[in-house]
């Protein structure tokens, strides 16, 4: 076994101890996956690679970053296909392969999101980083406003949650 698979094994194995560690102190499921998207997140990386090293870096003192993390209870998820996808143009989709969706994108909305910004409820999109504000629409990358959807795909939207399952929605302002 060369060096490079042995890093490769170094980087699953330890996305792996620290997901466990973490489901079994959260009481909910954390997968690798998730441990990932989530240094993406606080970190505000856009690559794999990035991850990567971050994780070959730190080792298990990422559970240290992660551990007031929230990553909430998914309530639901959606797939919006084709014609119905929000992305805005340029928001780059290669955070972590293993979550792309080459139907479409992936939409969750968390039972116990401890960030009510920007609304309360709102969704997640571990692909773009994107989160969606369900009272108009608005999407965001850190805070900041990058796009919004028109009315109707954002009816379409809370209707599919609702549809799923999740019928508490914020006040439509829009």
């Amino acid at each position: 076994m060369g060096f490079a698979e042995l890093q490769l094994q170094w980087y699953d194995l330890t996305l792996k101890v620290v997901a466990q560690r973490l489901s079994e102190e959260k009481e909910i499921s954390i997968d690798s996956e998730k441990v990932g998207l989530a240094l993406a997140e606080i970190n505000n990386y856009s690559q794999n690679l990035q991850v990567f090293w971050h994780v070959l870096n730190n080792g298990l003192k990422i559970y240290d970053e992660l551990k007031d993390f929230s990553f909430g209870d998914v309530l639901g998820e959606i797939e919006l296909f084709g014609e119905e996808c929000i992305y805005p143009k340029g928001i780059p989709t290669n955070l972590y392969e293993k979550q792309i969706k080459v139907k479409g994108q992936k939409w969750e909305l968390h039972k116990n999101d401890d960030d009510p910004f920007p609304s309360d409820p709102h969704a997640h999109n571990y692909e773009t980083g994107l989160k969606l504000d369900l009272s108009n629409g608005n999407l965001y990358k850190k805070k900041v406003l990058m796009d919004s959807i028109n009315r109707k795909t954002l009816i379409e939207i809370r209707n599919k949650f609702i549809q799923a399952g999740f019928n508490r929605m914020p006040t439509l302002t829009v």
